[in-house]
């Protein structure tokens, strides 16, 4: 497999808005960019022949691995209130006590 096909390949593989109109597939573009640009970085074709000394089998290993770690990543709609109340939650509810008014 050819480095530049299977980075574009996997970068295909990259969705987080899914749909087919115009503003979904714009979304998901403004979504992945930073990941395509990651990947597309660290496995340049100059970099993976010349420094990383990789065989056809150790890149498809590679970008393999990039593919079930990223899904692995990607939260689902219903856990990510969850998430957002666990990180962003104030301090006064970490001590189990309620606050009563803006006030006090």
């Amino acid at each position: 497999m050819c480095c530049i096909s299977g980075v574009r390949d996997l970068s295909k593989k990259f969705v987080v808005v899914k749909g087919d109109d115009r503003l979904s597939r714009e979304a998901n573009i403004n979504a992945t960019l930073l990941m395509n640009i990651l990947v597309r970085s660290m496995l340049c074709s100059k970099r993976v022949i010349e420094e990383l000394h990789l065989t056809s089998e150790a890149f498809e290993w590679i970008l393999g691995e990039i593919e079930t770690r990223y899904v692995q990543a990607q939260v689902f709609a219903e856990h990510a209130d969850y998430i957002f109340y666990v990180v962003y939650r104030e301090p006064w509810e970490e001590s189990g006590k309620a606050r009563t008014s803006l006030t006090s």
